[in-house]
């Protein structure tokens, strides 16, 4: 999947999967929450990449890097165990 399909991503995807297969994004804000955002949706979005990235460690996926998808979404880059050569493509892409 490449980073840049994320660039329609709204805050409401936040801290959830996208993609499936051996590349999973997760955006986040690029901006530090707990400036912009009112402290229930702060915890809300911290309890959604808690949950997210226990989910994907327990499938076996590492995580890779973050990428800045626009001004307001980066989103971490997870790939499954064992499949880490897939990363470079999603690093080239986000140039």
């Amino acid at each position: 999947m490449d980073p840049t399909a994320l660039g329609t991503t709204l805050p409401r995807h936040w801290g959830r999967p996208v993609g499936d297969g051996d590349v999973i994004h997760v955006p986040i804000p690029s901006d530090t929450p707990a400036k912009t955002l009112a402290p229930a949706i702060v915890q809300a979005l911290r309890a959604a990449v808690a949950e997210t990235f226990t989910d994907l460690f327990e499938r076996g996926y590492v995580a890779e890097s973050c990428v800045r998808v626009d001004g307001t979404s980066a989103a971490y880059v997870f790939v499954a165990a064992g499949t880490q050569e897939a990363a470079p493509r999603i690093h080239q892409a986000a140039r």
